[in-house]
């Protein structure tokens, strides 16, 4: 096994809690799910669960004695241009994720997406970002979703736990993943970095400069 894998295909694998995008597109297969590309990024299959090692040789095989014929093909080669995404193709991205984090967003608990309830960072990023530029709806929705999230913090040892098993934010799951605890110490967005929002019982959500206490 570990010899046809060296010599014909290259290996990855991919946390489908780092890749939600992933998760999302092969679902249906559960997990774990062996997906086999083409060198141009064609799907050659598709297969659910644990695999054999018998039985999986034999697709390996298969797919290693067509593979000279689907490479062959010069109709599979697609060209992606590298010059930069011009501004109304970058408006057009930034419209079509707005649209699709406020389908997703949960009215009554916070948050993007129902059950679980998982603290996606980049999502209030985005949604910082937004508030950033005056967007209040996007403010009202980040201060909720930090609100709410603080309800998965480990108040004996610190972090955060992985996600709610619930349709609330009130019954985490005891499991730490170490990048999303990471986080804070990485690196934070430049748009980001000099401003923060704040907000008290006693006033409104507001604008406060953290540059200074930046580095």
């Amino acid at each position: 096994m570990r010899a046809v894998l060296q010599k014909h295909f290259l290996a990855s694998k991919v946390d489908v809690d780092t890749r939600p995008d992933i998760e999302e597109r092969y679902t249906d297969w559960g997990w774990p799910a062996t997906v086999i590309f083409s060198p141009d990024g064609h799907e050659l299959g598709k297969y659910r669960g644990f695999i054999p090692p018998e039985e999986f040789l034999e697709i390996l095989a298969r797919v290693v004695s067509g593979g000279a014929r689907a490479e062959a093909r010069e109709d599979a080669v697609v060209s992606i241009p590298k010059a930069p995404l011009s501004d109304d193709a970058l408006a057009l991205a930034r419209s079509f994720t707005e649209t699709e984090l406020e389908e997703f967003w949960d009215n009554k608990e916070g948050g993007w997406g129902r059950e679980p309830k998982v603290p996606l960072g980049w999502n209030t990023l985005f949604a910082l970002s937004a508030a950033r530029r005056g967007d209040a709806r996007a403010k009202e929705h980040a201060l909720t979703i930090l609100d709410k999230q603080t309800k998965l913090i480990d108040p004996v040892w610190g972090g955060i736990y992985q996600y709610s098993v619930a349709p609330d934010w009130d019954h985490p799951h005891f499991e730490k993943l170490m990048f999303w605890n990471a986080g804070p110490s990485l690196p934070t967005p430049k748009p980001l970095r000099s401003r923060t929002i704040r907000s008290s019982a006693r006033a409104p959500p507001t604008f406060a400069d953290t540059s200074k206490d930046s580095s």
